[in-house]
């Protein structure tokens, strides 16, 4: 069963794999500044972003997220924002796969 759990400082070599992952599916390069900076956003419980790491029934990383939160004008909850979503190319549950 594939499980969901927030990103921990642990998990920095398993995002980075995914992270450099969704980059280049996008065709794009970030300086390794930058990427440091985000990943200790996504831990700082400080920080307005959020993230979670997908793994598979053998305990391996095979998907991130990363969202914000933000006030809105329309509403008097939060809104919800997507910043980042990526799932290891050929990765297939064990639940959609039939097994």
């Amino acid at each position: 069963m594939t499980t969901i759990a927030p990103i921990t400082a642990d998990d920095r070599a398993e995002w980075d794999a995914l992270w450099r992952g969704y980059l280049a599916f996008y065709e794009t390069d970030l300086d390794d500044a930058t990427t440091a900076a985000t990943f200790r956003r996504l831990v700082d419980p400080g920080s307005g972003i959020r993230g979670a790491i997908a793994r598979d029934d053998r305990g391996a990383a095979v998907g991130i997220v990363h969202w914000l939160t933000h006030q809105g004008t329309w509403t008097m909850t939060d809104y919800c924002y997507l910043e980042d979503l990526f799932v290891a190319p050929g990765f297939v549950a064990a639940e959609s796969a039939g097994h």
